[in-house]
């Protein structure tokens, strides 16, 4: 059993003879950072000084401490007591407050949870923690209204949902195709979908961001581009494009994997990478995204900008790889027609393109009417449930 949990339980155990409870759980921000930084000797004193600084101020209100294994701590006290005012003097006891080890000052900032009844209170002071680092809050007081339980039932549900499919191999390929101007299939984006138990194809809104807080993305995605790749290896009439992050192409096994498939399979002049758009290509970064991209491009690969125009659009992105396609995001595509403004930034990303040289593809084309305008400004090829839907065959 893991420290943590094993501590927790044994503190349940506890105060299920304490009945009533008021409670808070601390934690210290940033310990992964921490640990990373600094030598054993020194994390161990970091904690030690924070737990008897912790120590004085729960001597001080009358409150139990007991440690949960990590960083975790929790203060209590078998009566009702104003937890949002303490919650909040915790709060102030250790803003901008920070730990001498020897010649090192390390800044300390935490999160705190408070919670009180007689029932789960553990549990509720754990999620109102969880609750305040994840939206940056010093401090957050249980409620029903805040849909702790909720969020978490729903990410117990994600997270049965990934390791059944990872386990099961229901991670499969739907293929979407993409047309030219004359209204042939170039080529098929590569999306991903969960099959359920009832035979329902899942979208990767409801689990793709999840797997990457479960450290599951990784090996959900070798398993989607091993079947895709395989598709096309049997297929060898059809071009295939799959999505990579900058984040992939850094330091991720995807980035060796993609490499060594294409090798082995010879299938590079039929494979398309595309980048998303939404994250920023830094100077620390540029040279390896550079690299990889070249090795990709000495296979035969072609490379996308994916969602081009969202937010702030990365035109630094596009200097620096000059890529083959340019996808002009959804959300112009489909304003298109009503919107002045969408329709002056399709034709600004379509001049720029042809100025580096690339094609545009147009995503989200919904209807005739938005498919008409895209042919009119002369984007080149075209991607939509007008067109075609994402299918598990081509």
């Amino acid at each position: 059993m893991n420290y943590f949990y094993k501590k927790k339980f044994l503190l349940e155990s506890e105060l299920k003879k304490l009945g009533f409870l008021s409670m808070i759980a601390i934690k210290i921000d940033d310990y992964d950072r921490i640990i990373t930084s600094y030598s054993k000797k020194v994390i161990e004193n970091i904690i030690n000084i924070f737990d008897k600084k912790l120590r004085d101020f729960a001597s001080f209100c009358g409150l139990e401490v007991r440690r949960l294994g990590d960083v975790r701590f929790v203060l209590f006290c078998p009566r009702y007591c104003d937890i949002e005012k303490l919650c909040a003097e915790l709060s102030s006891f250790f803003k901008g407050y920070e730990i001498a080890c020897k010649d090192i000052r390390i800044h300390i900032s935490t999160s705190i949870g408070g919670a009180f009844g007689q029932k789960n209170v553990l549990n509720e002071a754990l999620m109102a923690l969880e609750f305040a680092r994840t939206h940056k809050l010093d401090y957050v007081l249980y409620s029903d209204d805040l849909g702790l339980a909720s969020k978490l039932e729903r990410e117990k549900f994600i997270y049965d949902l990934i390791e059944k499919a990872m386990s099961d191999d229901k991670i499969v390929p739907y293929f979407q195709p993409i047309f030219d101007r004359d209204g042939k299939i170039s080529k098929y984006e590569t999306l991903a979908r969960i099959v359920d138990s009832d035979g329902r194809a899942i979208l990767p809104g409801v689990f793709l961001e999840y797997s990457r807080h479960i450290k599951r993305y990784v090996d959900l995605s070798k398993k989607l581009i091993l079947q895709a790749f395989s598709r096309i290896n049997d297929n060898t009439e059809v071009a295939l494009s799959i999505n990579m992050s900058i984040s992939d192409m850094i330091a991720n096994p995807l980035r060796d994997l993609i490499i060594k498939e294409i090798d082995r399979r010879k299938i590079g002049n039929r494979v398309i990478v595309e980048i998303l758009e939404n994250e920023n290509l830094c100077a620390s970064n540029s040279s390896k995204v550079k690299y990889y991209i070249q090795a990709l491009r000495e296979r035969g690969v072609k490379i996308a900008v994916d969602d081009f125009g969202s937010g702030f659009s990365n035109f630094n992105l596009l200097l620096e790889i000059v890529p083959d396609y340019i996808k002009i995001d959804g959300e112009i595509i489909k304003r298109i027609c009503e919107d002045e403004k969408a329709r002056k930034m399709a034709e600004t990303i379509i001049g720029f393109a042809k100025h580096l040289g690339a094609k545009t593809i147009a995503e989200y084309v919904a209807n005739e009417q938005i498919y008409n305008k895209c042919l009119e400004l002369g984007i080149d090829e075209f991607q939509g449930f007008y067109l075609g839907q994402p299918q598990a065959e081509f």
